[in-house]
Order: structure tokens, then C-alpha cells, then sequence
């Protein structure tokens, strides 16, 4: 593939903030007398949307559900100065934006929230575009990631996603571009439907895969 762009989800791809996310959930487990959930659990039960993870483990007939959203995004905040980049990570941006292949985000989070976030780890100069929500429901990103394509004129078979669930997987799917999965981010990633997509350790060898195209 001649690559022209690649879309980077943010967190748990470029931003090691599973730790982060995983305390915040936990912090909200015990206020309410239940018992922490593992990594495994955690990751087994995310997905796209997010309601599906708090449908898990909280019980939203008693509780208002935007009203968790904000107790997470509290605790999430409280636990983020202890995140940092996934290893590798500014070094592979660097090289991708030398060689002239255009980068951008395309992320869950709401807009402004992501590019703050960016801003603050030194890397918004990186990418020429954040395609960020406009709420914080962590929804679907194909409308925004096909609404750019469109208005973009990029051939997909030109567009590289790399994220860390099984929903970039789908996105890049419906949009018919390529796809390379992280395997230390939110996701679990042993999904049958998930055969045959590639599926990476470190950012080394992604940047390998990049480099050999």
C-alpha cells in the first residue's frame, strides 16, 4: 500500500491510559461497596458504545447514567498525570511525518478534551486534523472518519487506522481501509472476528510495517 494517511486513535493506542482508566472505574466500584475488577474483566467488557461497559458492572436502572460519566471522567482526570506515551511513540511519529505520510486522530473523546490532551503531551503538531466527539458517550467514529475520507478525496486503500479495539477494526473495515491493531491498549483483541487483521506488540514493529510500505 502506498500510504498517504494514517488515522491514530489516542487513548490505549498512542496513550498508555489503560492503568488510568481501570483505577478511575475502580475507585467508582468501591464508593459503591463492590469489589475491583482485574484487567481482564476491564477489558472484556469495553466496547463501543461505552454504555455497554457500564450496563457490566454498574446497575443503570438506579443510576443516571451521565452522572457516571461524570464521576469517571473525574476520577479518570485525578489518575491522568500518571499516564505517558506508549513506548515508542514519539520517535514513530517523527518518522512518519518525515517520510510525508499525513497523520491524524481519530478518537472517542470529546473534541476539545482530545486536543487538550495532545497539547498537553507535546504532540498536536504532529497530526493536521483531531476528529474528536461531540459528547462524551464514547459512540461510533465511522460517520467522522467517513465524513473526512469523503471531503478529503482519500483513496482508502491509501489509509492506514491503528487502534486498539475491535471497533477500528470494523471503522477501517466499512471504510475499506487497512488496519493494524495494538495489543497493549483497552481492547481484547482474541475476537474470532478479529482473524486475520494484524495485530502488533510495540511500536517498533508497527514501525516496521510502516517503513516496509
Amino acid at each position: 500500500m502506498d500510504l498517504q494517511f494514517i488515522m491514530w486513535d489516542w487513548n490505549g493506542t498512542l496513550l498508555d491510559d489503560v492503568g488510568a482508566s481501570l483505577a478511575a472505574v475502580n475507585t467508582m466500584l468501591a464508593v459503591r461497596g463492590r469489589s475491583a475488577i482485574d484487567l481482564a474483566a476491564y477489558r472484556a467488557a469495553i466496547g463501543v458504545p461505552i454504555r455497554c461497559f457500564y450496563e457490566t458492572h454498574f446497575d443503570l436502572t438506579r443510576e443516571d447514567y451521565h452522572g457516571i460519566l461524570l464521576e469517571y471522567g473525574k476520577n479518570y482526570a485525578a489518575q491522568l498525570p500518571s499516564c505517558s506515551l506508549a513506548e515508542g511513540t514519539l520517535p514513530l511519529l517523527k518518522s512518519v511525518m518525515k517520510r510525508g505520510t499525513e497523520q491524524l486522530i481519530l478518537t472517542s473523546s470529546e473534541q476539545g478534551g482530545a486536543e487538550r490532551a495532545l497539547e498537553q503531551y507535546g504532540v498536536e503538531k504532529y497530526f493536521s486534523a483531531v476528529l474528536g466527539a461531540k459528547d462524551t458517550l464514547a459512540g461510533s467514529k465511522l460517520e467522522r472518519a467517513r465524513e473526512f475520507v469523503e471531503n478529503n478525496g482519500i483513496p482508502p486503500e491509501r489509509l492506514l487506522l491503528v487502534g486498539d479495539l475491535p471497533h477500528d477494526y470494523e471503522v477501517a473495515r466499512a471504510l475499506g481501509a487497512h488496519c493494524v491493531l495494538v495489543d497493549w491498549g483497552h481492547g481484547m483483541l482474541s475476537s474470532q472476528k478479529l482473524a486475520g487483521v494484524r495485530i502488533v506488540s510495540s511500536m517498533a514493529e508497527l514501525a516496521g510495517l510502516i517503513t516496509m510500505v
